[in-house]
């Protein structure tokens, strides 16, 4: 990861950024555009990355902040076709754009060791530090809804006296969303990364036994998985009373929670 700092009296502000690869169909007009990882092909490596100026406003409000942005790096090692894929927050977007198109890298290279273009994400951070100083971090949101399981016959409790969600049951609820790595996996991706998970929540609202059964990117399903079984829940009930409930939950990731 690389950090660029600017210091300043009391306080320290730094942009963080990382690169990830990010698929996708390059212009009709361009050179055909490498996949990193695939026939050889190596990542560029960044040798110029310009300080991304902290926002006046997410400063006086004491926020940190992200955004990822994708670009292709041509065989010259120069940033083409910079777009944003999102922002934490709207302040930092500009920002973030104008540093990402003054990078300057050592181009990607093939098997051969030629230069090709690639396309490539940079996950910038700004961060707000320095002693007594206590930054509010981006706190990502999901949109959840709970569904019957595929291949459901009954509407009757198995052997362990779980009911699957049906009609008959009151679905659970996901009180609190415990990230432990989806926001991640999920923030320098286009599209909203949803996934489907069977997961059992019980009759205090304590989730087990989960398995992912969908996932369009297969990368965010053990960070996600982790993250639902760290989760806070209301449990399903039938006729009023508390039960344990065996259901699908679909899960899109949805931007980030404003800061207060």
């Amino acid at each position: 990861m690389t950090r660029i700092a600017i210091l300043v009296p009391l306080l320290a502000f730094a942009a963080y950024a990382t690169i990830a690869q990010q698929p996708a169909p390059p212009p009709s007009n361009e050179e055909p555009v490498a996949k990193m990882g695939v026939n050889g092909v190596k990542a560029p490596v960044a040798i110029r990355i310009p300080e991304a100026e902290f926002p006046p406003e997410a400063r006086r409000s004491q926020m940190n902040g992200r955004c990822a942005i994708s670009m292709i790096v041509d065989v010259k090692g120069r940033p083409k076709n910079v777009a944003l894929i999102r922002c934490s927050d709207n302040e930092f977007a500009t920002n973030a754009l104008k540093a990402a198109e003054h990078y300057q890298f050592k181009p990607a290279t093939n098997a051969e060791g030629g230069p090709v273009p690639v396309r490539i994400n940079l996950d910038v951070r700004f961060r707000i530090f320095g002693e007594g100083i206590s930054a509010k971090n981006p706190q990502i949101k999901v949109a959840s809804s709970f569904r019957t399981p595929p291949d459901v016959t009954s509407s009757g409790p198995d052997a362990s006296g779980v009911y699957p969600l049906t009609t008959a049951v009151t679905a659970p609820r996901l009180t609190v969303f415990k990230d432990a790595g989806y926001g991640d996996a999920a923030f320098g991706v286009l599209g909203t990364s949803p996934c489907d998970v069977l997961l059992t929540i019980d009759a205090k609202g304590v989730p087990s036994d989960a398995q992912a059964t969908q996932c369009e990117r297969p990368g965010v399903i053990k960070p996600l998985v982790q993250s639902l079984l760290k989760s806070q829940y209301s449990p399903g009930s039938l006729n009023g009373q508390p039960v344990p409930v065996r259901a699908s939950i679909h899960i899109e990731f949805d931007g980030f929670a404003p800061t207060k």
